[in-house]
């Protein structure tokens, strides 16, 4: 229990099992205890002889092992896929030094160091190059450095290079271990797990545990926002280290350019980006963040349920359906400015093809969303059209319920549960309708479409808007030998065209006809009311 004296333990975690199972406590396998005042450094290889010597083992030769599910016995044969570590194990474990000029393990020999001459300490201001190459970050000079980053991402290191390197590489064990190699070197040892025969094959050989990051990023940033006493690193070395990089204006800290720049990260970290402050008074505005979210999309209405289920449940949506989200959303904006956009591409595709008029059409509408992207990532486009090409954010939320034109809609798996039916949509949509794919005169009409809704969920477009859409399955639209509409819920249509927004749908509910298997008639439901009273104020 002394505090001077340290103990470091080395852990294998079994993955040959479920992903709730492997880390369980009971399935943690301790193979050593380093003991010792201080960490174990470079001899931490000499430790570790031990348990290198049983991997290579159970790597070339196995381990007879007894199967009860078939009762027999097998050659049970395991390899170490990588370590975890926090920040200073990784530099024991992988040999590569984590202080100095190349102290990061992921940029390694393209590291961006400077010195702060102020605070005597190393800044690393190279992170932009891991966004994504559209990322507005990357254009910012004012909030960094005074440059645009154009360079991509670091080539990590593989395991070939790091033995090319090392090749020639001396190194001594023990309490007065001696350096023999030069002084520049990112390099302060060959790791001992280059042993193991296929270490050098592994991409991934030593990873960081996000538990410290987390804790030692967020005890800073949040210490340096709240002035934490001990705990802030606003300082006046820091201060004037500042002004020497050039991150702020000379005079902007004495005019609390800190200060609104703090208010700003808390504003974002607790709405979502969307209040934002005035440069001068630093007064909070919300109504440019208004217009920026009812001039793109026409949202209205609002989820069902209590405060648990109003919030949703967030989930990944799978390539296929993001991409037809992302499309429909595209195509049914608002903005003056996406519609002109829109006319511009299908222009340039009727300039650019002899096709037929239905491929032109399927060309445009599949086209369109990269043919944005790319115009986006050129300058002269608005904020709305640059967050609008970006696309929505994977990560979406699902509701249950959803109010909207004085309708309570629900999903049909919730239908299944009840007596009643509040999944059903239909709605009226101007369409151009071609005979075949070799159609030369399509013919614009309105079309009704009767569906049910599988899914509500809200595309988050990475903070600055969102959007709700119902994603439903539009069935095949018949008429009996009476002229009554119905439809066959065994087939189907618009499979590519599945999401909807709640404002252009109006309810209905289906009567299974009791002859024709999977024929159910068309009934229209009356919105319950003209006026939603507010739950939040009932």
């Amino acid at each position: 229990m002394s505090v001077s004296h340290k103990i470091w333990p080395v852990v294998l975690v079994n993955y040959n099992l479920q992903p709730w199972m492997f880390m369980k406590p009971e399935n943690f396998m301790l193979s050593l205890l380093i003991p010792g005042p201080e960490g174990p450094g470079n001899n931490i290889d000499v430790y570790l002889q031990p348990l290198i010597e049983e991997l290579k083992d159970l790597w070339n030769v196995g381990l007879e092992t007894y199967d009860k599910f078939r009762n027999e016995t097998f050659k049970l044969h395991a390899a170490l896929t990588w370590t975890i570590s926090d920040f200073p194990g990784n530099s024991m474990l992988s040999g590569w030094k984590t202080k100095g000029k190349f102290a990061c393990p992921s940029c390694n020999h393209e590291t961006e160091s400077l010195y702060l001459k102020h605070s005597k300490k190393m800044c690393y201001m190279g992170g932009r190059r891991f966004l994504d190459v559209n990322d507005p970050l990357r254009r910012d000079k004012k909030s960094f450095n005074g440059k645009v980053e154009l360079r991509t991402r670091p080539r990590p290191l593989t395991g070939f290079h790091v033995l090319d390197e090392l090749s020639e590489f001396v190194i001594s064990f023990g309490k007065k271990e001696k350096q023999k190699n030069k002084s520049d070197s990112p390099w302060k040892k060959k790791s001992i797990f280059f042993e193991l025969p296929y270490w050098k094959h592994n991409k991934c050989r030593h990873n960081l545990d996000v538990m410290h990051i987390e804790k030692n990023v967020f005890d800073n940033v949040l210490g340096t926002l709240l002035d934490i006493s001990g705990k802030s690193k606003d300082h006046p070395n820091a201060r004037f280290d500042l002004l020497d990089t050039e991150v702020v204006p000379e005079g902007s800290i004495a005019e609390g350019y800190l200060i609104e720049e703090c208010m700003n990260f808390c504003s974002r970290c607790v709405d979502g980006g969307n209040t934002r402050y005035d440069k001068t008074t630093c007064d909070m505005s919300a109504n440019e963040t208004e217009e920026l979210d009812t001039t793109i999309f026409g949202n209205c209405g609002h989820p069902l349920g209590g405060k648990k289920q109003r919030n949703g449940r967030l989930f990944t949506l799978n390539t296929k359906l993001a991409a037809q989200a992302y499309r429909y959303a595209l195509f049914n904006s608002d903005s003056q400015e996406v519609a002109q956009c829109i006319k511009e591409h299908e222009a340039f595709v009727n300039c650019q093809s002899r096709k037929s008029k239905w491929k032109r059409a399927r060309n445009h509408g599949h086209d369109f969303p990269n043919w944005l992207k790319e115009k986006a990532s050129q300058n002269g486009v608005s904020e709305q059209i640059f967050w609008l090409a970006k696309g929505p954010s994977p990560t979406a939320k699902r509701f249950k319920g959803y109010y909207a034109n004085g309708y309570e809609f629900y999903t049909k798996s919730r239908d299944v549960r009840c007596k009643t039916q509040n999944s059903g949509v239909t709605l009226s949509a101007l369409t151009s309708s071609f005979a075949s794919s070799k159609d030369k005169n399509p013919v614009d009409g309105d079309v009704t479409y009767y569906g049910a809704i599988l899914e509500i969920i809200e595309l988050n477009y990475w903070s600055k808007f969102t959007l709700v859409l119902f994603h439903c399955e539009w069935y095949q639209v018949e008429k009996d030998e009476y002229g009554i509409t119905c439809v066959n819920v065994n087939k189907y249509c618009s499979v590519d065209d599945p999401f909807v927004m709640p404002s252009q749908v109006h309810q209905v509910f289906y009567v299974a006809d009791p002859i024709v298997d999977g024929l159910q008639y068309v009934m229209t439901k009356v919105p319950r009311d003209i006026f939603d009273y507010d739950i939040e104020t009932a």
